[in-house]
């Protein structure tokens, strides 16, 4: 029991380290965010992107409840890179050799089926649950003629 107990938590943390490092490694790449934007939202989107990582001041382009929804994003985006840290070295802490074979398999299996949700499942569905968990202030919902849902429709 105390074996498949720990396989369990090997399997999320490799699960945790596998979607915050992708989500760290996307965010910080400033042409892949700017391409997938309107072509206006590029500079402020750069700027903001330089905001969470300390190297810009907060961009003007967002004000009120953008500000502060994008404050917390923010906050958000710089633990990725943390929790991507954190859950390896408990992995490589906690992990023998001949586990690491069950480990791969089990969160390879947790990933397809995250995957597959991510395909199945109404985007507004995941959209909503996913502002649900992490922003449950509720400063996550503007008018259709917001700054932020002109810039990332």
């Amino acid at each position: 029991m105390a074996q498949r107990f720990a396989k369990t938590i090997q399997t999320a943390l490799l699960v945790l380290f596998c979607l915050s490092l992708s989500i760290s490694v996307l965010v910080s790449d400033a042409q892949f965010t700017a391409s997938h934007v309107k072509q206006e939202a590029v500079a402020p989107t750069s700027q903001y992107l330089d905001f969470v990582f300390f190297r810009a001041s907060f961009p003007n382009a967002f004000q009120g409840n953008e500000a502060s929804h994008m404050h917390d994003v923010a906050w958000l985006l710089r633990c990725a890179p943390i929790l991507a840290l954190i859950s390896a070295l408990l992995l490589a802490r906690f992990t023998r050799r001949n586990e690491w074979a069950s480990i791969t398999s089990l969160t390879l299996s947790a990933l397809s089926v995250i995957g597959l949700i991510a395909i199945i499942a109404p985007f507004d569905a995941v959209f909503r649950i996913f502002h649900i968990i992490f922003f449950p202030q509720g400063n996550w919902t503007f008018p259709i003629d917001s700054t932020l849902i002109s810039f990332y429709p």
